[in-house]
C-alpha cells in the first residue's frame, strides 16, 4: 500500500456509526424514531465532554436539538425522557449522562450488541 500524498485529507471518523446504521436500516416507525433521537443525544453527549465545544456552542446545538426532537413520533413514555436528554445536552456530563441512561434503558429492545458498545463507551466518558 503507497502512502497517501501529503495533500490529502485524512478520512473522517463517524462517531456512533453503528447507531445510525441501525436506525437507518429499522422500519419506519416508533423504533427507528426512537434511534434517530438517540442518535441525536448521543452526538450531544459527546459535544459535552471536556474540551471539546464552548459552551455557546453547546446551548446552541441543545436547543436545536430540543427542537428537532420534539417534532418526532416517540411514544408517550420516551417523549419526556428525550426532552428531558436534550435539556441536558448544554449543561453538566453527568446530568446528560443520567437523562441519557434513562433514554437509553427504553430503547434497550431496538439496540444491538454494537449500538450498545457505543453508547455505553459513551456513558463512561462523561463520568467525571
Amino acid at each position: 500500500m503507497q502512502p497517501a500524498p501529503p495533500y490529502a485529507l485524512t478520512s473522517p471518523r463517524i462517531r456512533f456509526a453503528a447507531l445510525a446504521v441501525r436506525a437507518a436500516h429499522t422500519p419506519l416507525g416508533g423504533g427507528r424514531e426512537a434511534l434517530w433521537a438517540l442518535w441525536v443525544l448521543a452526538r450531544l453527549g459527546a459535544g459535552c465532554l471536556p474540551g471539546v465545544l464552548p459552551p455557546a456552542t453547546r446551548i446552541a446545538r441543545a436547543q436545536a436539538a430540543r427542537s428537532w426532537l420534539s417534532a418526532l413520533a416517540l411514544a408517550s413514555n420516551l417523549r419526556p425522557l428525550v426532552l428531558r436528554a436534550a435539556e441536558h445536552g448544554a449543561g453538566e456530563p453527568i446530568e446528560l449522562r443520567d437523562a441519557l441512561s434513562s433514554v437509553i434503558q427504553v430503547t434497550a429492545p431496538h439496540l444491538d450488541r454494537a449500538t450498545a458498545g457505543e453508547l455505553q463507551a459513551l456513558l463512561r466518558e462523561l463520568v467525571p
